[in-house]
């Protein structure tokens, strides 16, 4: 949804994808007003919403293995509810979000379409590049990924608003020998969370062998509103951000195709509320 900037992100020792547009997500369509940070939000850093009536319902996690496949029900973080009352239409509920390798999105073919409205986030795909450090390492690996989102954003003619949140969280492996040269299990997860990420390692003789078998997670909370114009099939708002988008029928699907600044990652899919 990172902040996930490498975020619906993972984080720097896991490899968030760059600024080059490698999909990161989290949920959302729009823009931004200036911070643009998407997530499982929507439209853009300026305000949608997602929502959750307290303890709220969870959608799962959307793990991704080798094969790609998701499964809910992994992430159970709590990570505050930003949402507050809900309104009449209820709070959006937590959807999975595709997390995994370069290759894992389908690529976005823009098309345009009436954004005014107000939409969900049902879904989204990030894709990680796993860091030098890690392919250095014979046998280390990214063993499983995992994302969800929520939110909901609110186009009228003019500005756009988006509450979202969104979560990411990977499994990853480091061979006992190379932990070794970076303090071990306890030297990977100061890094992980000198980065700013809640991380776990646990040195132990796993499937893989002996090694650190870790977990990092994130989080992120988006509350914004800002002015927009559709230019072609263009979002652009008021701070300078650029989203390519496509409506196809109630699907509405966007990335951040911004000429400056850092990109917020990933590729988001929203629906009609309700």
């Amino acid at each position: 949804m990172t902040r996930m900037a490498c975020g619906l992100a993972l984080l720097v020792a896991l490899g968030c994808g760059d600024d080059d547009g490698v999909p990161e997500v989290d949920a959302g369509g729009g823009t931004d007003s200036g911070g643009g940070e998407v997530d499982a939000g929507g439209g853009t850093d300026s305000g949608g919403g997602g929502e959750d009536a307290g303890g709220g319902e969870d959608a799962g996690g959307g793990e991704t293995d080798a094969g790609g496949e998701t499964d809910a029900g992994r992430i159970m973080r709590d990570s505050g509810n930003p949402f507050g009352d809900a309104g009449p239409a209820g709070p959006p509920e937590w959807v999975p979000i595709m997390v995994g390798p370069p290759g894992t999105c389908t690529e976005l073919v823009p098309c345009g379409g009436d954004v005014v409205g107000s939409w969900d986030v049902t879904g989204g795909c990030v894709e990680l590049t796993p860091p030098e450090e890690l392919e250095m390492c014979p046998g280390a690996a990214v063993t499983a990924y995992r994302g969800r989102g929520r939110g909901r954003v609110v186009f009228t003619e003019t500005t756009v608003e988006r509450i979202g949140q969104s979560e990411a969280e990977a499994d990853f492996y480091v061979p006992g020998f190379c932990a070794d040269f970076i303090g071990g299990c306890d030297g990977i997860a100061s890094a992980v969370m000198d980065a700013g990420f809640e991380a776990s390692c646990t040195r132990m003789m796993g499937e893989r062998g002996d090694g650190c078998y870790c977990t990092a997670f994130s989080a992120f909370v988006v509350d914004d509103m800002d002015t927009y114009t559709i230019e072609g099939n263009r979002i652009v708002g008021s701070g300078g951000k650029e989203f390519e988008y496509c409506i196809d029928g109630t699907d509405f699907t966007y990335r951040d195709v911004s000429p400056s600044g850092t990109r917020e990652p990933g590729q988001v899919v929203l629906g009609p509320t309700g």
